[in-house]
């Protein structure tokens, strides 16, 4: 008997070892792990429909950030257009003092006549009207309309100050929009990726942040007509066929030696339009800075960390103790830059 028991002991144990490595046993487990599997695309699918509802809300909201911007663009033009007419009708009316007051100087006191000459503002003006009218008998009525337009001037300038900082306002919010809803779409792309779907509404919300990115820009190049200003295309040309992203020199300039360094700022939309020293219409989407030393023109290449920007000199400034250099919107985001110390090498042409 107890031999017998010897025996059935082992032959149990076989069985139970057998059973648990049956294909039957696993099965509970097969269909465990499939159910979970299940459940996490089920998971999936519905943060897929969250994602894709967020940039559908996104790109609406883009949308809405368009017709802002439209009319901040608008308001913008407008008002340049109120001030180049304004300077128009200025230059004609002191034009007008000028010559006045220089006849009356031939034959009247010079004492003050270098003041009037140089009276540019509405309080200069102001102060010697009294003089110009009674005293080198230039007509009242001429010094008015120069103090007039003087005035409309001013506000006209700080009138195109506000509209450029609404402008910038809407111009960042609608970049920030636009990334928020990128970043949202790429992550519904990584889902959709990971669940195996094909999920048609992603193209589509594609195509509509594409469709709302270009809008945008076509707004925004209406401020940035180049027949304004002087054209640069042939020096902008120079940065390569890379718009100066990158550290290679292109061929058409040189490495000059000459070193610089120091604290670099920026400049955004908000200058959009303006004309810079070198007479050429700001364009903050182009490589290019300004500097108080460097002669209008020059090339330099920017450093930081590991990245380089070859950027076009064609203004002055950044008028601001400790500064360095202003880069344009554009390079500044390439290089990573918002206010660091940088380095640069002085370029020249071959």
């Amino acid at each position: 008997m107890r031999r017998f028991a010897a025996l059935v002991a082992p032959l149990t144990a076989l069985v139970v070892i057998g059973t648990a490595a049956s294909p039957w046993a696993r099965a509970g487990s097969v269909e465990d792990r499939l159910a979970a599997a299940r459940s996490d695309r089920t998971l999936a699918l519905k943060e897929l429909r969250r994602i894709e509802r967020r940039v559908a809300a996104l790109t609406e909201d883009l949308r809405r950030s368009q017709a802002d911007l439209d009319q901040a663009a608008n308001l913008v033009l407008s008002v340049f257009e109120q001030q180049v007419a304004l300077s128009a009708q200025l230059a004609e009316a002191r034009e007008i003092l000028d010559r006045q007051a220089a006849q009356a100087y031939e034959a009247g006191p010079a004492f003050p006549l270098e003041l009037l000459l140089r009276s540019r503002s509405s309080s200069d003006l102001a102060s010697v009207q009294e003089y110009a009218a009674h005293v080198l008998g230039v007509g009242g009525e001429t010094v008015d309309r120069v103090q007039s337009l003087t005035h409309a001037m001013d506000g006209v300038t700080a009138q195109l100050q506000a509209r450029q900082d609404e402008l910038a306002a809407a111009t960042d919010r609608l970049r920030s929009v636009a990334a928020q809803a990128q970043q949202q779409l790429e992550a519904a792309r990584q889902l959709a990726k990971a669940t195996g779907s094909q999920v048609k509404e992603l193209a589509k919300a594609a195509r509509n942040l594409a469709d709302a990115r270009a809008a945008s820009d076509a707004s925004l190049s209406r401020l940035l007509d180049s027949e304004r200003g002087v054209d640069q295309s042939t020096l902008l040309a120079l940065l390569g066929p890379n718009g100066g992203r990158g550290c290679d020199i292109p061929t058409g300039l040189r490495d000059t030696g000459i070193r610089m360094a120091g604290i670099s700022s920026w400049y955004g939309w908000g200058f959009a339009g303006r004309h810079t020293a070198s007479g050429a219409i700001y364009d903050p989407r182009l490589f290019t800075a300004a500097n108080k030393e460097l002669p209008l023109n020059t090339f330099i290449r920017v450093h930081f960390g590991s990245r380089c920007a070859i950027v076009l000199v064609n203004d002055r400034g950044p008028y601001v103790a400790g500064r360095e250099f202003d880069l344009s919107q554009a390079a500044a985001e390439y290089l990573g830059v918002s206010l660091n110390y940088v380095t640069a090498d002085v370029l020249a042409l071959r």
